[in-house]
C-alpha cells in the first residue's frame, strides 16, 4: 500500500468508535525508571535489527506496558514481566516472515532457557540473553517456583500460538472465528499477565481452589480476548497496509459473516469485545463465595481489569508505532531464516539480515527454575520481603513462629510441663518493621541436604531402620537422637502435636504472618511427621515450605510448595549450648529486622499444689529423663534460660510467654480437662520410647529396667 492510500486507512479507521472500559487507569511508579532500563535493554540486546528500528523501539517504551497493567509491583517485581513483554514483542516483528520451523526452534531454545535447563548466560548480546535474563529476574525478585513455573507455560503457549497463526499468514486467509479465540487465547499475552499478576499484592497467596475455580479460569480466559481484541482494533491499519497478517478479529468477523465494509466488520467485532466485556464484568461482581479468601479473591478480579485497561492505555498512547509507516521491516521477505543447535542465524545476502546471539549448549544437571540450593545462603533481600524459619528441639514442638507482642494465655490450672515461647526481634540497629530477613540456621543445613539428586541419593539408606529395644529407629546418623520412628511413635507424634495446638489455641504460628502478610519461605527443622509443615503448605501457597527430619516419615502427598529433606540438626552439636550454638547461631543468620522464635518443652513435671511425691516412681523418672538428656547434650529443660540467651547473643525486643499443659482430667475447664486427657495418653504411650536408649546410653539400664520403673506409674 502506497503512503497516501495508508495514511487515508488511518483516518479512516481512527474515526470509528473504540473499546472502552469501566476499569481505572493507574499507573506504576516505577514506570519512568523501567523505561530508563528498557532503553538500555535496546541498546544492548536488539543489535540484530538496525539503528533505526532500535531508535523506534526506544519510542515506542514497549516496558509502559507492564508499568501500567501491573500498578502495585516493585521495580524489582516488575522487571520479569517488563522484560517478556518487550523482548516477545520485538521478537514477534523479528520473525513476522519466519517459517513454523523456525519459530518451532525459537520456542525450543527460549524455553530451555526460561526453565533453566540451560543455564549459562549466553555468550552474545541477543534476544537469547533477554529470555535468560527474564529468568535471573524472577530468581531476584523472589518469585515463587510454582508461579514462574506457571508463567513460563503461558510463555511457551504464546510462542506456540505463533507458530500456529503462521498457516493462515501463509494462506493470506483468515481463520474461522472460532480458530481465532483460541489462538487469541494464546498470543494475546494476556494469559501470561493474568498469572503474573499473582505476584501483585500478595495474591500469590490464593491457593489453588479460588484460582483454579471456573469463574475465575474464565476471567482469565476474558481478559486474554479482550486484551487481543483491542490489540486488532488498534494494529488494523497497520496489517492492512503492510499484508500479510490476517488474524485479526475485523478480518476475521468480515470473512465469516461475509461482510462487504470494513466498517461493518469494525461493528461487529466491537460487539464481540462488548459481550465478552460484559460477561467479565458480570463474573467481577458474582464471584463464587471463597470464605476466607473473599476479599482477596474479588480484589484479584478487579486488578485484573485494572490490568486490561493498562494493557489498552499503553495501545491508544502516543507511541509511534501505530501511526503510518511505523511497521518496522527487520527480516526480508525472501530471506528465509536458518537455525543451527547453537543459536539461530539468518543468510547475510539480505540488506535485511541479521544475526541472533548464540545459545549456549543445554544444561545436563537437574531441571529446575529455582533451586533449593538458593534457600541456603543468607543474603539481604527487598524491604517488602517477608521470611521466617522454624526451629525447635528433640520432643519436636517448636511449630510456630512468634508475634510481634504476644498475649499470655490465662493458665490458672496447675500442669506438668512449662511450654516457653520465646521471640526475638532483629539486631540493636535501627529496623524497618517491613524489612523482615532471610532466616536459615546455616549451623543445622547442610548444603548435601539441599541437593535434589544427593537428597534422593538417601532414600534407601535412611529408610533401612536400626531396631533396638524392640523399637525401630533412624538410620541417617544412627544414634544421634535417642527417640524411636515407627508406627506407635509416630502415631503419638500425632497426639502430642494435636495437643499443643490445642493448648496454644489452634493457632499455626504466632509471628506476624496473614494472608496478605505471607513468610516467603518457612524451615521447619525435625519437622516429624511434616503435619505442621503440610498445613503451612496449604494456608500459604505461595511460600515454599521445607522441613527436615532425620527420618524420612513424612507423606508422599504434600502441597506442591512443601518438600521434605533427611538431615540432622545436630550435625555440629547445636544442642551442646543453647547460647552458643543456637542463640549466636541464630543471630549470626539474622538480617536486621529478622524474627526469630524457639518454642521448648521443660521436660519435667510440677504440681502448683506441691502434692507431687519427689521420691515418688514418677517424679524419679523424670529427673533421671532430664538428667540423661543433659549427658547427652539434649537438655530437656531450656525454658528458664531462653530469654537470657537470646539477650546476650545480642537480640533486642525479646518476649517470653509461658503456658502449662496439664495431664489429666482434672481440669475444670473443658477444653484443658480435653488437653489434658489427650496429654496423658500422648505420655503414656512414650515413656519407654522417651526413656530405653537415653537410660541406656547413660545409665547402662537394659529395656526390662526401665519397664519396672516405667511399671510404677502406669
Amino acid at each position: 500500500m502506497d503512503p497516501i492510500q495508508e495514511e487515508l486507512l488511518y483516518k479512516e479507521l481512527s474515526l470509528l468508535p473504540r473499546p472502552c472500559y469501566p476499569f481505572p487507569d493507574r499507573v506504576n511508579q516505577h514506570i519512568d525508571s523501567l523505561a530508563s532500563e528498557y532503553r538500555e535493554w535496546i541498546d544492548t540486546d536488539c543489535d540484530f535489527t538496525s539503528a533505526s528500528a532500535r531508535a523506534a523501539y526506544k519510542r515506542h517504551r514497549l516496558s509502559d506496558i507492564a508499568a501500567r497493567a501491573f500498578p502495585s509491583l516493585s521495580l524489582e517485581e516488575l522487571r520479569p514481566v517488563a522484560r517478556f513483554t518487550s523482548c516477545l514483542a520485538i521478537i514477534d516483528d523479528f520473525l513476522d516472515k519466519a517459517d513454523a520451523v523456525e519459530l518451532e526452534r525459537v520456542r525450543n531454545e527460549a524455553t530451555a532457557l526460561l526453565l533453566g535447563i540451560n543455564d549459562r548466560e549466553p555468550p552474545r548480546a541477543g534476544f537469547y540473553r533477554q529470555v535468560y535474563l527474564i529468568r535471573q529476574d524472577a530468581l531476584a525478585c523472589e518469585m515463587p517456583q510454582y508461579l514462574y513455573r506457571h508463567f513460563v507455560d503461558a510463555i511457551v503457549g504464546l510462542l506456540t500460538g505463533y507458530g500456529a497463526e503462521k498457516q493462515f499468514n501463509a494462506a493470506d486467509t483468515p481463520p474461522p472465528l472460532n480458530a481465532y479465540m483460541t489462538l487469541r487465547l494464546q498470543t494475546s499475552g494476556g494469559n501470561c499477565y493474568a498469572k503474573y499478576l499473582c505476584m501483585q499484592k500478595n495474591y500469590r497467596l490464593l491457593p489453588n481452589h479460588v484460582l483454579q475455580n471456573p469463574a475465575i479460569r474464565r476471567m482469565h480466559g476474558l481478559a486474554s480476548l479482550l486484551i487481543g481484541y483491542h490489540n486488532d482494533f488498534i494494529s488494523l491499519p497497520k496489517e492492512l497496509a503492510r499484508g500479510g497478517d490476517v488474524v485479526n478479529l475485523v478480518m476475521v468477523v468480515q470473512r465469516e459473516f461475509g461482510l462487504s465494509t470494513l466498517q461493518q466488520a469494525w461493528a461487529r467485532a466491537l460487539d464481540i469485545h462488548d459481550d465478552a466485556l460484559g460477561e467479565f464484568t458480570f463474573l467481577q461482581k458474582s464471584l463464587p463465595d471463597f470464605g476466607l479468601w473473599q476479599q482477596m479473591a474479588s480484589e484479584y478480579a478487579e486488578d485484573l481489569g485494572v490490568m486490561v485497561q493498562g494493557v489498552y492505555a499503553w495501545h491508544t498512547q502516543k507511541t509511534g508505532r501505530y501511526v503510518p509507516g511505523a511497521y518496522i521491516l527487520v527480516a526480508g521477505a525472501d530471506s528465509p531464516l536458518r537455525a543451527n543447535y547453537g543459536g539461530l542465524a539468518s543468510r547475510s545476502a539480505t540488506p535485511y539480515a541479521v544475526t541472533y546471539d548464540d545459545c549456549p549448549a543445554p544444561y545436563t544437571g537437574p531441571i529446575g527454575s529455582f533451586r533449593l540450593s538458593h534457600l541456603c545462603t543468607s543474603r539481604t533481600l527487598p524491604s517488602d520481603t517477608r521470611n521466617t524459619m522454624q526451629s525447635h528441639g528433640h520432643y519436636e514442638l517448636s511449630q510456630h513462629d512468634s508475634q510481634r507482642n504476644p498475649q499470655r494465655e490465662d493458665a490458672d490450672v496447675a500442669g506438668i510441663f512449662d511450654f516457653d515461647v520465646t521471640k526475638i526481634f532483629g539486631h540493636d540497629n535501627v529496623i524497618e518493621p517491613e524489612s523482615w530477613a532471610l532466616i536459615v540456621f546455616l549451623f543445622t543445613l547442610n548444603q548435601k541436604a539441599w541437593s535434589l539428586s544427593d537428597s534422593a541419593s538417601l532414600s534407601e539408606s535412611t529408610q533401612a531402620y536400626p531396631e533396638e529395644f524392640g523399637r525401630t529407629y533412624h538410620a541417617y546418623h544412627a544414634g544421634s537422637y535417642p527417640f524411636p520412628n515407627d508406627i506407635a511413635e509416630q502415631d503419638r507424634l500425632k497426639l502430642q502435636s494435636d495437643c499443643v495446638k490445642h493448648l496454644l489455641g489452634n493457632k499455626l504460628y504466632f509471628a506476624p504472618l496473614s494472608l496478605t502478610n505471607p513468610p516467603l519461605r518457612v524451615i521447619d527443622v525435625a519437622t516429624g511427621l511434616g503435619d505442621w509443615a503440610i498445613e503451612m503448605g496449604d494456608l500459604f501457597p505461595g511460600s515454599i515450605i521445607v522441613g527436615t527430619d532425620l527420618s524420612p516419615i513424612q507423606p508422599d502427598e504434600v502441597p506442591p510448595n512443601v518438600h521434605f529433606y533427611v538431615e540432622d540438626a545436630s550435625t555440629v552439636g547445636c544442642w551442646g549450648s543453647f547460647q552458643t550454638q543456637i542463640a549466636q547461631e541464630a543471630f549470626a543468620s539474622l538480617e536486621p529486622g529478622g524474627w526469630f522464635e524457639s518454642q521448648e518443652i521443660d521436660g519435667n513435671i510440677c504440681c502448683d499444689d506441691d502434692t507431687l511425691n519427689p521420691d515418688g516412681a514418677l517424679a524419679q523418672y523424670f529427673g533421671d529423663l532430664v538428667t540423661a538428656s543433659e549427658r547427652m547434650n539434649r537438655p530437656a529443660i531450656l525454658g528458664a534460660i531462653l530469654k537470657e540467651a537470646y539477650e546476650a547473643a545480642g537480640f533486642v525486643d525479646v518476649q517470653q510467654i509461658s503456658l502449662k499443659m496439664p495431664i489429666g482430667g482434672w481440669a475444670k475447664d473443658s477444653r484443658l480437662r480435653s488437653i489434658g486427657l489427650a496429654w496423658q495418653a500422648n505420655l503414656l504411650e512414650g515413656l519407654g520410647g522417651f526413656a530405653y536408649q537415653l537410660f541406656n546410653r547413660v545409665f547402662d539400664r537394659t529395656s526390662e529396667e526401665t519397664e519396672v520403673c516405667i511399671q510404677y506409674f502406669l
